[in-house]
């Protein structure tokens, strides 16, 4: 069938024809409302896993065209320029449309034209086209290249970053584990002093006590022998003795209960120093976003940590850092932050632990239903353009 004169078409460009099975192939745009895709209902089906299954749509309005990026995964480029998806851009004589990622080798790669064009003219058009398209190719290679090497040098950035964070966590936990090991072993010899110092004087007490009593015993002994005692005086005597002794082992209890309130007082105090770090830490770790500790970390580009859930929501209004407002051309996750804030919710209370994972769960399943309503829209297009 031989196209109409309004119709337009793709031409495989000699990229495209050394790395397909699509040499010499020519689209014809002969719809007002024309489909590429991997999908058998595509006016023009492109078998290729880079390819979505409605990849672009190309519309006639009168006599000027336009193509439209139906939100494929690899995206659609013009001249070396990516479109935003669903955002309509007009087709000129010559333009170089480029289906899926763009790659040095444009493996599908088709210019547009909008002239009357035959099997045996489309060599010497295709390469007429792509020659008067070198230098701009050359200067996209350029700039992609350029591009990439940026990205290195970011993800280099990214990654002395990431360690010096990492670095700094570390000699954080290290610092508060030996701080609580120093402040427990100072609380011990302390304790340990100060009872041995309270012992060692009730012993030479008691000695003390002890030896004036077999004194006076022995004394009583000698004087019943040696002469007529009054039993009475004598019974009064050892019954004095006898509650001093009872005084003596009530001291010795009262000393025994004050050393098991130093204990409870030195764990008080451990729990207190404790508690103090973790308020610590939770300051240093907590979202700026939603004030809550940081749940599922990531790293801007800027250093600064948010909840992955959070800096997602931010950036549907701002792409921009919450805190220093640089611009956010990146994020990663931390496992590093990740492990310390898991370390430092194991101390929490129950009812603590049960509210923070009552918030993790809410926030999966506002990620479910999104993930959700976007794949119905995607379907729901791609049905209607079908």
């Amino acid at each position: 069938m031989n196209p109409e004169l309004d119709d337009a078409f793709l031409i495989a460009s000699e990229t495209t024809a050394k790395c397909s099975d699509l040499q010499n192939k020519i689209i014809v745009l002969n719809k007002d409302t024309f489909t590429v895709g991997r999908s058998d209902d595509a006016n023009f089906c492109i078998l290729s896993p880079i390819v979505s299954r409605i990849h672009a749509l190309f519309n006639r309005d009168k006599l000027m065209w336009t193509v439209m990026d139906n939100k494929s995964l690899n995206g659609v480029y013009v001249n070396g320029e990516k479109l935003e998806p669903h955002m309509s851009k007009s087709l000129f004589e010559g333009d170089v449309v480029c289906f899926g990622a763009k790659t040095p080798s444009e493996e599908f790669s088709f210019i547009f034209s909008n002239k009357h064009v035959t099997m045996s003219e489309t060599p010497a058009k295709r390469r007429k086209v792509s020659s008067e398209s070198t230098d701009e190719v050359e200067k996209e290679k350029e700039r992609l290249e350029n591009e990439v090497r940026r990205m290195q040098n970011e993800l280099e950035r990214k990654k002395e970053a990431e360690l010096t964070l990492k670095m700094a966590l570390q000699n954080k936990e290290k610092e508060f584990e030996d701080k609580m090991v120093e402040e427990k072993e100072n609380s011990r010899k302390l304790l340990e002093n100060k009872l041995k110092m309270q012992l060692e004087e009730l012993e030479k007490n008691m000695v003390g006590q002890v030896d004036a009593h077999q004194s006076q015993l022995l004394m009583v002994d000698e004087m019943d022998n040696g002469m007529d005692v009054d039993k009475s005086e004598l019974e009064e005597i050892l019954k004095v003795k006898e509650e001093h002794l009872a005084i003596l082992r009530s001291e010795l209890k009262n000393m025994s209960d004050k050393q098991k309130r130093s204990e409870r007082e030195i764990n008080d105090t451990r729990k207190e120093v404790v508690s103090k770090l973790n308020s610590m830490f939770e300051m240093e770790l907590e979202c700026c976003i939603c004030s809550e500790i940081i749940i599922k970390a990531v790293v801007l580009n800027c250093s600064h940590s948010f909840c992955a859930y959070c800096i997602n929501e931010w950036k549907v209004k701002k792409c921009e850092c919450p805190v220093c407002r640089s611009k956010i051309t990146s994020q990663t996750p931390s496992r590093v932050l990740d492990s310390i804030i898991d370390l430092m919710v194991e101390s929490w209370s129950p009812e603590q632990k049960t509210r923070r994972q009552i918030i993790i769960q809410s926030r999966t399943s506002d990620e479910i239903v999104l993930s959700s309503d976007s794949d119905s829209v995607s379907d729901s297009d791609s049905d209607s353009d079908s």
